[in-house]
């Protein structure tokens, strides 16, 4: 380093101007490349046409493209043809034009150099026998080990034969073998230190060493063969380019140095300075020049103005110790002083404690604390708003929503502090379900999540014991997330027994059963309080939970990292199990199995479709194969089965002659089952029940957005609003196969194709419905959808998976995207196709008005619910589910975005008319591709 720099200075990335792109100067290609020789021609006489064997230096040209990821950020960019007489020189500058600040840190530039061949006959052609040929690849790093972007001259080890390597580990790698122990290497990294100024410059001494280097250069050059070195120009800067990632917009000081258009504008003109056409990098590029002689370093220029940069600060989001450790000493001290310790006695103690249970906040403290219960689940509090909360504690324990709040607040390291919190103010929140006071589902999710593990564990059994009040209906809606919440269950043997216990409720005691007690007692150790409840209610509700709860326990078995938990939990459950009701799950696991037996060998099978068809036919006549089989009773009936995706439905026989196959790339299968009913809930009652299996999709995630779909639904219908929704069951049965619901009805595209408009197809296929009735189900189901669709960022709407039913019941399908994920660009927020619009009697029609109406509603009443529809997402972001496995981290944040929880009433309702409003015209444009794909694909 210049021993007159008092300070070191660096350039973020970021900071440089967005329209300083990446270039490079193409130098030289130096080395020897091995000729066939006269044997090879005879054998392999298309070799003469190499321009290697041909001439001593053939016309190469490169191909350079930018990788980053295992993906290409650039198009090819290929370098003009030229003649070479004495050496691979081209001096010729590529702009890949990719911002620099944009640059990712493994971003690699990938060189390809071919061979462009001559022809040895006038009859040869080009595109004939003469083939352009790879030579050889190289890849290059952007930047160092250290973060830095490389800069001026750059010596790259082609690897012969083989085109670059873009790859994160790339087999092409420029430094892969330089490090051969030859003397030029070790010469050229002495020769950059000489740059960088590390070894002063003394210019008596430094021309000598040049002349000596250049004939150590020229000696290797004549003595290594079948070697190349590709040389590269990277744009130079006075300083080192760090890399980082782009920072928080904020508010810019104008004190001189930090901020001010100046910065930008000085910055911008150093950057040109360096990398514009009139100054290319080789001009002050120490090594091997394009001719292949050294070229000694130019002086070094001015330095810029050490005020133009900002050095940003490490510790300035860290949290300052000093103010952490009075925080924790004044709380612990009063914590200690209410729980009766030191400085006052029990009785001192008590008069603390009653201040604190009556203590009241005033206006301010009131607004601030409502602001913080009205925040989502996933803000973090500061901690001038966790003192805040510790304070007014007991005046939380008044509003049920403070629960998470609060605990969130507690400094769950301190013993004191903890044991209070749990012994005396948690138990103030144990209202009993449905009643004003009791603590909302959404909460009590929220506590058995990730973000709550860290707590006391007493904390997680109060969430069991609120769970557990909870009919076995509601616990059905939530039974997805809460199998994945077992992740997160304590299980004994793991941490400290708890410090104090909660008292056990006496709506919780009604529900520990004889099942219950059996399924502990005949299972050893507990497996933690979620496992045990989920157990024992299963056991004592098989229609409503057991069988659900056996396949979502089934699907998590194969997970690698927890699939031994949930075998553990299933063997559990099997063991406290009566022979009957393992027999029922044998022969739906036989029904499972032989189902998917028989659709992986149709897929395989090269017959036509109708073939296919008569194949499933024939394989379902035998009813055993399903688990149908017939049992020993008097009337000697068919064993009635119900079926894994609704448990509800019990199955007498599969109808064979209505089964099909659907045409697809999986070719699903659509099995009809003759059913009986099981009891008043029943959603089918005697006759046709329908389904599809696949085999070869997953559909987890399918089976997620319909479960969040129905729980939409029902708070919707508890508002009063019914929007007429048509939340199909799925069932996902393995990772590769599951069961979907068959719901009678046509697609739009199908139903624009043959009836020219939905409008038309609703007259004709009312199906003795009242045509005022059938438009307004059209219209209230068409509402609901946009509303959840959009909160859930479903994309790839296409014709195709948008249905309409006879009675005017609209619905969506296939949901291979979800969070904001979209194969076609300029995706809508909101699916609203044209067919939609002009089935309503288009925008300015009543049933339109109509329709925006019940999408304000909906969009307000979920908002109202966001917190548990964020907390049930959140218990997913583990689970093996396709997009949210993409971010798991962003997943919740994705959803809250789309609520506006930041807008109050009357703005929601502004911002989602301006979604509707927002019709892409690239949508029906995209439509139209859509269904001409489809068209040449049949």
């Amino acid at each position: 380093m210049d021993p007159t720099r008092d300070f070191y200075s660096f350039i973020k990335l970021t900071d440089l101007p967005g329209n300083v792109t990446l270039n490079l100067r193409i130098a030289s290609l130096q080395g020897n490349v091995e000729r066939s020789r006269p044997l090879d021609l005879l054998e392999h006489p298309e070799k003469r046409q190499w321009g290697i064997n041909v001439e001593e230096f053939p016309p190469f040209y490169l191909v350079v493209r930018l990788y980053s990821n295992n993906k290409p950020l650039t198009p090819p960019q290929r370098t003009p043809f030229k003649a070479f007489k004495k050496a691979w020189v081209w001096n010729q500058t590529v702009d890949l034009g990719f911002p620099l600040r944009d640059l990712p840190l493994d971003a690699q530039l990938g060189v390809t150099i071919w061979d462009a061949g001559r022809a040895t006959s006038e009859g040869s052609s080009r595109d004939g026998a003469c083939q352009d040929r790879i030579v050889g690849g190289t890849t290059l790093r952007l930047f160092g080990s250290k973060g830095t972007l490389k800069k001026a001259q750059q010596r790259c080890h082609v690897h012969l034969g083989v085109q670059a390597d873009g790859s994160v580990n790339s087999s092409t790698d420029s430094k892969a073998s330089t490090d051969d122990g030859s003397e030029m290497t070790r010469l050229e990294k002495l020769i950059k230190r000489h740059e960088r100024l590390d070894i002063p410059h003394l210019k008596w001494l430094d021309k000598q060493t040049y002349r000596v280097i250049e004939g150590i250069h020229t000696k290797e050059t004549e003595t290594l063969t079948n070697r190349l070195w590709l040389y590269l120009d990277l744009p130079r800067f006075e300083w080192p380019v760090v890399w980082c990632e782009e920072e928080v917009a904020t508010a810019r000081s104008d004190h001189r140095g930090f901020g001010g258009p100046e910065i930008s504008t000085h910055l911008a003109s150093a950057v040109n300075s360096t990398t514009g056409p009139q100054a290319q990098p080789s001009t002050s590029t120490s090594g091997v020049s394009a001719q292949g002689s050294l070229v000694r370093p130019q002086a070094a220029a001015p330095l810029l103005d050490r005020s133009l940069f900002t050095l940003p600060d490490p510790e300035s989001q860290r949290e300052n110790p000093i103010e952490a450790k009075h925080r924790r000493l004044v709380r612990a001290q009063r914590s200690r002083r209410q729980a009766g310790g030191a400085g006052g006695g029990v009785a001192g103690g008590l008069a603390n404690l009653t201040i604190a249970r009556n203590l009241k906040p005033d206006k301010k403290a009131r607004d601030e604390i409502e602001a913080i219960l009205a925040s989502p689940p996933t803000k973090e509090l500061s901690d001038k708003e966790s003192d805040l909360l510790w304070t007014y504690r007991f005046y939380l324990t008044k509003t049920p929503r403070g629960l998470t709040k609060f605990l969130k607040a507690v400094s769950w390291n301190d013993q004191v502090e903890s044991r209070m919190a749990v012994d005396q103010v948690l138990p103030l929140w144990a209202g009993e379900a449905g009643t004003l006071g009791a603590v909302g589902i959404g909460d009590v999710l929220e506590l058995l999540g990730p973000s709550c593990r860290m707590m006391h564990k007493a904390v997680r059994r109060w969430a069991v014991d609120r769970l557990a009040e909870r009919d076995d209906e509601e616990l059905g809606l939530y039974l997805l997330q809460l199998v994945q919440a077992l992740k997160l269950d304590e299980r004994e043997g793991e941490g400290d027994e708890a410090a104090s216990t909660t008292t056990t409720t006496a709506a919780q005691s009604k529900k520990k059963d004889a099942v219950g007690a059996r399924a502990t007692s005949s299972s050893g150790a507990s497996l933690g309080p979620l496992t045990d409840l989920l157990v024992s209610r299963s056991l004592a509700s098989p229609t409503s939970l057991l069988f659900t709860f056996w396949w979502y326990l089934s699907v998590e078995c194969s997970d690698d990292r927890w699939g031994s938990l949930y075998k553990r939990i299933r063997r559990r459950l099997e063991r406290s199990l009566d022979a009957n009701t393992l027999g029922i799950i044998r022969r739906q696991e036989k029904m499972v199995a032989k189902l998917g037996e028989t659709a992986r060998a149709l897929r395989a099978s090269k017959d036509a479709r109708p073939k296919k068809i008569d194949k499933l036919r024939e394989t379902l006549k035998d009813q055993g194969a399903v688990g149908l089989g017939a049992v020993g009773d008097e009337a000697g009936e068919m064993a009635l089965l119900p079926l894994p995706l609704d448990p509800s439905v019990l199955a007498r026989r599969v109808i064979p002659e209505k089964c099909s196959v659907f045409k697809s790339n999986l070719y699903p299968l659509l099995v009809h089952y003759q059913t009986e009913p099981n009891g008043e809930d029943s959603m089918e009652g005697p006759g046709d029940y329908a389904l599809i299996f696949k085999s070869g999709d997953d559909l987890r995630q399918d089976q997620l957005v319909l479960q969040l779909f129905q729980l939409m639904d029902r708070l919707l219908l508890n508002e009063n609003l019914d929007l007429k929704m048509t939340p199909y069951r799925v069932l996902a049965t393995s990772a590769r196969e599951g069961m979907v619901q068959f719901v009678p009805s046509r697609t739009l595209a199908n139903i624009v194709g043959e009836y020219g408009s939905l409008a038309a197809y609703l007259k004709l296929d009312a199906a003795g419905n009242e045509a005022t009735d059938v438009m307004d189900t059209f219209v209230r189901s068409c509402a609901g959808y946009c509303v959840v669709t959009y909160l859930l960022g479903v994309g790839d709407r296409h014709l195709d998976n948008l249905l309409l039913t006879p009675t005017g019941r609209f619905f969506h399908v296939d949901f291979g995207y979800i969070l904001n994920r979209d194969p076609k660009p300029f995706p809508p927020p909101v699916k609203v196709s044209k067919e939609m619009v002009d089935c309503m009697g288009g925008t300015t029609s009543t049933h339109y008005a109509r329709f925006r109406q019940l999408c304000f509603t909906a969009f307000s009443i979920l908002r109202k619910n966001s917190g548990l529809i964020l907390n049930l997402i959140g218990l997913m972001v583990d689970a093996n589910v396709g997009d949210i496995k993409v971010e798991p981290d962003r997943a919740v944040a994705k959803v809250l975005e789309k609520f506006r929880l930041d807008l109050t009433e009357s703005e929601a309702r502004e911002y989602f008319d301006e979604l509707l409003q927002q019709s892409s015209y690239l949508t029906v444009v995209f439509d139209r591709l859509h269904d001409a794909a489809q068209f040449f694909r049949s």
